[in-house]
């Protein structure tokens, strides 16, 4: 009851808040403008991400204790939120926003492991007294950076992003269950609260997106935790990671895939197009409900085989990287026959660089 009723709390406040950023995106003229490279047609108001962020910060504050750890966690929070915020309203090219990320995520990842909220040794015991455990700060910070932005850069329909880690949060909590090593954070309880009561709002056909406040918050929050639920240093974070990554594999797939096949047409990382897995699903005739329910079915898929491998490298490493390298193979390979990695026409390029505002920004999909 007392991990359930801050979670509770959370939906609630989550839920009530939902009208509340519908007005203020009316006030201030938070508005999401259909173009070429987005899937919607209509004006979307953009403030569906502060309503989880309140309900996540307040519900924390209110039922946790109040200390270096939480206040190192919720800062990073509010940065990424903000950060998101700011985009959404003015644009701020990719690469500044880049840099911030990694500058602010850093100073979150050393003062983590300071005060106890991160530990300090992402690998083991087999990294005490060598050189890898120096890694452990960058290790630590392009994980959050990277799982951050890939959530961004799914947040291409209705709902889609938030049911993705949604459905991570569950397998992140059953995962606690069945590995000792892992310790069921009151926070992705709270984070799964604060995501149920938004989402029935951001359903198709959605009232509110979340835009980049609400996607960058998601993937930070989501990111920070699975690193910060492990109770010792007596397994290897780096391999207890393989679970959550795997639940988590969605994004992160599509993201990896975007970055080869940006480079296969000779166009920066950072610019948009419409090669993500949503795009090609709904350029196949699939309707806008029944893509997300593919992507959320995959996630659910994907969380399973994170539940296996949470029992396996446990007990049996050797075999839990076996299983990995096969789902990973498996996964590059369909990715790339369904067109993850197709190459571009010069028309599509060009239609897509016209799309953009910046040219250069991490696209706000939907």
């Amino acid at each position: 009851m007392d991990l359930v009723l801050p979670a509770l709390i959370a939906l609630v406040l989550s839920y009530v808040l939902v009208p509340v950023m519908l007005k203020l995106a009316k006030k201030y003229n938070f508005y999401d403008y259909p173009n070429e490279r987005k899937v919607h047609k209509e004006v979307k108001p953009y403030l569906g991400g502060g309503a989880i962020f309140l309900a996540f910060t307040i519900s924390s504050l209110i039922f946790l204790p109040l200390d270096n750890k939480i206040l190192i966690l919720l800062s990073g929070g509010t940065f990424y939120f903000v950060l998101g915020l700011i985009d959404d309203k003015f644009d701020i090219p990719a690469k500044l926003k880049l840099v911030l990320e990694l500058l602010v995520t850093t100073a979150v990842v050393w003062l983590g492991m300071r005060h106890g909220l991160l530990l300090k040794n992402p690998f083991g015991g087999i990294a005490y007294n060598s050189v890898f455990i120096w890694f452990s700060i960058p290790f630590s910070v392009l994980w959050i950076v990277g799982i951050a932005n890939a959530v961004n850069l799914i947040d291409g329909l209705d709902a889609l992003a938030a049911g993705v880690i949604f459905i991570a949060c569950i397998a992140l909590s059953i995962a606690s269950i069945i590995n000792p090593a892992i310790v069921l954070s009151p926070f992705i309880l709270i984070l799964m609260g604060s995501i149920a009561g938004f989402i029935r709002y951001n359903l198709y056909p959605s009232k509110i997106i979340m835009g980049d406040s609400g996607s960058l918050f998601l993937g930070y929050t989501i990111a920070i935790i699975s690193l910060g639920s492990f109770a010792s240093n007596d397994r290897s974070i780096f391999l207890s990671l393989i679970p959550p990554a795997m639940a988590l594999f969605v994004p992160i797939l599509d993201i990896l895939m975007a970055i080869i096949r940006r480079g296969r047409n000779g166009n920066k990382i950072f610019s948009p197009d419409k090669g993500h897995f949503h795009h090609l699903l709904l350029s196949r005739g699939i309707s806008h409900p029944k893509a997300v329910r593919i992507i959320w079915g995959l996630s659910a898929g994907f969380g399973a085989v994170s539940l296996v491998l949470s029992e396996l490298i446990y007990k049996q490493v050797y075999l839990a990287l076996a299983l990995l390298a096969i789902v990973i193979v498996w996964a590059i390979y369909s990715a790339a026959s369904f067109g993850l990695l197709a190459k571009t026409t010069k028309s599509d390029s060009l239609s897509q660089a016209a799309a953009s505002k910046d040219g250069n920004g991490i696209p706000r999909a939907q």
